[in-house]
Parts: structure tokens; sequence; C-alpha cells
């Protein structure tokens, strides 16, 4: 089944199949000193049971009915709905032709925008976004993997569950532009477009959470308030795992919390409202890559290249408290990240 999203523009931006691995060039802003070509998908996993691709000694840990969602190169599980959104173009995963997307350059080529790589033998998704790719009206540049707003992969409300992913970027120090590498959104039937909830909002060399809230029934961007949790320095060029446990709600009785580690250090510690008060058919989800909004944020060509890799991600319900950010850590340290 597919889910599109958004009309595909195909004079202006095109999902392709590609060619063969060893015809495909080194992509503009690949890692410096690593091998980061990207090639179709190798092994592509429908059946196998998350358990068993865990360490031997995680395997009893992990309850299946927790699951939520979970992606990492070669291994995909259709029925968690992992989405692709990049470049103008918006479809399940597993529909993706030969598991990568391109982007038209406006110079008559035609270059990937995502794909797997190999960074210093860690298998990794490349999520990229260049200044100079030709999109259709409206759509701001964006390359990110998502778990669709839908039953069975969207996020729980006045639950607590965890989300953890691995990522690796370049150095953009200097740059006064702005991009979001990991969200929490809603979707519902109003569509009032509202920010997203939880943001990680990278400028140059620093990174700061965002959270937001709205306690009324019918919220508004207006009305929402915005909490700054956290102010960071950027883990540029290093591989960083992000763990977040959190409860979304916006009453305090359910209380709603956010904590946040990376790579295994406490950064930020919430209580308080979070997110938006969903109607029937509302759903919350997560996103990771890279987003670069057009509106008052204009790409500063410094660096006209920007991408992420995402080594794994993982999202798992804990109605009975029995994980901790080093279990979900260790969960994505299947890819060889730790």
């Amino acid at each position: 089944m597919k889910y599109y999203l958004a009309t595909i523009a195909a004079a202006s931006l095109l999902i392709v199949s590609a060619p063969a691995a060893a015809s495909q060039k080194k992509p503009t802003g690949a890692p410096a000193g690593a091998v980061a070509e990207l090639v179709p998908l190798t092994r592509w996993i429908e059946s196998t049971p998350l358990q068993t691709l865990l360490p031997p000694n995680l395997r009893a840990t992990l309850r299946p009915q927790d699951l939520i969602s979970y992606v990492a190169p070669g291994v995909l599980f259709p029925v968690r709905n992992i989405g692709l959104q990049c470049q103008g173009v918006n479809a399940t995963l597993a529909d993706v032709p030969q598991r990568m997307a391109t982007a038209n350059t406006g110079a008559g080529t035609v270059e990937t925008r995502f794909g797997e790589v190999d960074l210093d033998g860690v298998r990794a998704f490349r999520l990229q976004i260049n200044a100079v790719d030709v999109l259709p009206d409206g759509v701001s540049p964006r390359c990110e993997l998502l778990a669709y707003p839908m039953p069975g992969s969207a996020l729980p409300q006045a639950e607590t569950f965890w989300l953890a992913f691995s990522f690796w970027t370049d150095d953009w120090s200097g740059t006064q532009d702005e991009q979001l590498i990991a969200q929490m959104h809603i979707q519902e039937p109003r569509n009032t477009l509202l920010n997203p909830f939880f943001s990680l909002v990278v400028r140059g060399n620093a990174m700061r959470l965002e959270l937001r809230y709205n306690e009324r029934t019918v919220p508004d961007k207006a009305s929402t308030q915005l909490v700054t949790a956290a102010r960071l320095a950027m883990p540029a060029r290093q591989w960083t795992t992000a763990v977040v446990q959190a409860r979304i709600s916006t009453q305090a009785k359910q209380a709603p919390f956010l904590r946040m580690w990376l790579n295994g250090r406490l950064v930020a510690d919430y209580e308080g409202p979070l997110g938006y008060v969903l109607p029937p058919g509302g759903f919350a989800y997560q996103k990771v890559g890279i987003y670069h909004w057009i509106a008052d944020n204009p790409w500063d060509l410094k660096v006209p290249v920007r991408a992420l890799l995402l080594g794994a991600m993982i999202t798992v319900q804990d109605p009975s408290a029995r994980y901790t950010q080093e279990l979900l850590r260790a969960m994505i340290a299947i890819t060889g990240v730790r």
C-alpha cells in the first residue's frame, strides 16, 4: 500500500532507479576521509522479528508488543509504516524504487538525496538537501524518515514511551540559518498546521531543544506556548545517540514530561504540559532527518549541502517502566553506534 502525502512534480523532482553501485560518484558533502557512496540497500528483512536482530543479551528485554516503530539500514518492517519525505518525494520507504531518491539540481543533472552509505564501517541512511535543488512550489527543502501518523506506528498519548536514534552530521559552524534534525508532530483532521511540539534545532555549531504545548481544545499557533528545554553544542562529525523518554499530554493530572540524553548524558529534564489536544482521528508521530524551512530562514550558502546520517531509529512504549536510556542506547548499538 502506498501513502502519497503530496503530489510529486515529475518535471522538477524524480524518484528513479539507481545505477549500479560501481558507477555512482561520491556525493557532494560526503564525510571527509570516509567511504560514503550512496548505493541501493542490499538487504531488506520483511518478516524477521526485531528481537533476532538485537544483541543476544537484549532479546529477552524488548517485548514485541512494546515496539512502535523501527528502521535501520538493510532492515524494514513494512507493518510499522516507515515513510520517506525527501525533496518533494513522499512515499512509504518500501515503495521507493531501488530504495533511493533523487533531485533535479536545475543544471541538467540528477543527484541522489537519500540512500545507504558506509561511514568508517558503520552502515547508515544518508538524508541530504542541497541549496540548488529544484522543488515544487511551496515545498521547503527536507529529507526525513518518519513513522506514519496512524494506528500501530503513532506515538502514544498520556503513556510513557522512548525514542532513540543515532546520527552524524558535518560541521556547520559559521552558518546563520537553521535546520530541524528531529521533530515530533501531530496530524489531525482540522489541518491546523501547528508547529512541532518537539524540535531539535541546529544553528551553526549550536543546538537547542524546543518544546511546545497548547491546552485549548482547538489549538492554534498564536496561543501555543514555547519552552526552550536545552541549549547545547552541536556534536558535529561524530556519532551521537539521542534517547528521549516522554509522556505527551496537556493535562497536569497525567504528569507529562520529557527527558533527553545525548550519548548517555542527561541534557534536558522537563516536567509540564507537552503537545496538543488531539481530536478523534488525530495522531502524534516523529521525524528524523533534515528540514530547512524557507520563511524567514534563507539558506546560508557558506554550506550549500546539508546531510545527516541516520544509523537507526526505534520507538517503544513503556507501560510497565521496564526500559532505561542505557537499554535504548544498546538497542541502537546494533548498527555499530554506541
